[in-house]
């Protein structure tokens, strides 16, 4: 959904008059919030302790286009902790950055899960170089 869709909402119901530039600027200092409503979504998660002292480090990202645009415009990078219910690292980074798992601080003990795209030979040496482990899809 375009961030017009969201602005758009906001004005139409009479809350405040935004832009989709403001929109975003909005969801860029909203960190605590999103991890908020991604631990109500993930219920139970929290307080997990895993054995050995590993920890799971879910991986993905998103793809955010500025509105008109014909493609993607920004990546956001994503790192969540579902023992705490919490993000543990999200970066925002343009287009020309890719989806791998370069991003995101590794702690010995941490696994990292990921899909498929983040099968590359860059990210999973630095993974278990800093200690880290890696569970990811091929």
């Amino acid at each position: 959904m375009s961030l017009r869709n969201p602005a758009a909402w906001v004005s139409k119901n009479g809350l405040e008059k935004l832009s989709d530039v403001a929109v975003l600027k909005r969801l860029k200092g909203a960190k605590t919030w999103l991890e908020h409503i991604v631990s109500v979504l993930l219920p139970g998660a929290e307080g997990q302790v895993f054995p050995n002292g590993h920890r799971f480090r879910l991986v993905n990202g998103t793809c955010i286009s500025k509105p008109g645009s014909k493609g993607t415009d920004f990546r956001v990078h994503a790192n969540y902790d579902p023992a705490t219910g919490r993000f543990t690292h999200l970066k925002v980074t343009d287009v020309k950055v890719a989806a791998d798992l370069t991003h995101g601080p590794v702690e010995p003990g941490d696994i990292h899960i990921a899909d498929r795209g983040y099968a590359r030979a860059r990210g999973l040496h630095r993974i278990l170089k800093e200690g880290g482990d890696f569970l990811v899809r091929t």
